[in-house]
């Protein structure tokens, strides 16, 4: 309750998933139970976020008399808009899954005890891409839209592309 470690907790906490959401990769998340708060928080850091049936999510902060302070409140802005981040602060409860889904905050509900294995699955085929091309796409995705053209260019005739067309040209 002091607050020199309040803002020791919140200077940690924003440094570190702030790191997470400007990975140079997709970051993916798997919740079976509830994130309420600070667990929130930690998935708006997330890329894609896949859901178990019984899975919540709750930004409950103004329910326990704080805001959010780790990143979350921006982050929630910069997926769900102005609208629906005034419902999730302000609703201040647990949603379940499905609404969750319907309110952009998880990508996809799946069967109990499988969203890990989708997000390995995701993993795995991210992987498979040639890592210069998936590293653009975040970059793209994260706002950098500027160098669009500057990353293209060093993409094309690169070995990875050269792979790729020779590729496409024996499945003909």
């Amino acid at each position: 309750m002091e607050a020199d470690a309040a803002a020791d907790m919140c200077d940690v906490m924003s440094w570190v998933l702030g790191a997470l959401a400007e990975a140079p990769c997709v970051v993916l998340a798997a919740v079976e139970g509830p994130a309420l708060g600070g667990g929130a928080e930690l998935l708006t850091a997330c890329d894609h976020i896949y859901a178990g049936p019984k899975a919540q999510i709750g930004f409950v902060h103004a329910r326990l008399g704080v805001s959010p302070g780790w990143g979350g409140g921006a982050r929630l802005l910069r997926r769900v808009g102005r609208r629906r981040t005034l419902w999730w602060l302000t609703e201040s409860r647990a949603v379940g899954a499905q609404d969750a889904v319907q309110h952009g905050m998880f990508d996809e509900v799946v069967p109990e005890g499988a969203a890990l294995k989708l997000a390995r699955s995701h993993a795995a085929r991210l992987a498979s891409l040639p890592r210069e091309a998936v590293r653009a796409a975040v970059t793209l995705a994260h706002g950098n839209i500027e160098q669009e053209r500057d990353l293209f260019l060093s993409l094309w005739g690169g070995p990875a592309h050269r792979v790729a067309l020779d590729r496409s040209r024996v499945g003909r």
